[in-house]
């Protein structure tokens, strides 16, 4: 559970912003470190359907951003945070700040 900052919830597989990324027909949730995100970054984004961040609060850049496209953002725990792994299978509400990792489910 993390703080909610980024109203918008999705299934996808995260990708972690450094890593390769995973080829999939699924949404892409970006899992980014707001200390290593800059504005040049924006477009990896813009092409995701979702992010999670850690290192941030409510007016960070990234959930910024991401109130300003419209997609959902929570931010996490450093700790939360360095539990997801690129591909991982995630769900995020940025309502309720909830993230869960495992099975996709077609609600």
């Amino acid at each position: 559970h993390g703080l909610p900052v980024s109203p918008g919830a999705i299934l996808g597989i995260g990708h972690v912003f450094g890593c390769k990324q995973t080829k999939t027909k699924h949404p892409i949730i970006l899992v980014v470190d707001s200390a290593k995100f800059t504005p040049e970054d924006i477009d990896c984004l813009a092409f995701s359907s979702g992010a999670v961040t850690t290192n941030c609060g409510m007016t960070g850049h990234i959930p910024v951003i991401c109130r300003s496209l419209g997609i959902g953002c929570v931010v996490l725990s450093f700790s939360d945070f360095s539990r997801i792994r690129n591909g991982n299978r995630i769900g995020i509400c940025g309502k309720t700040g909830i993230v869960a990792t495992g099975l996709l489910v077609k609600i």
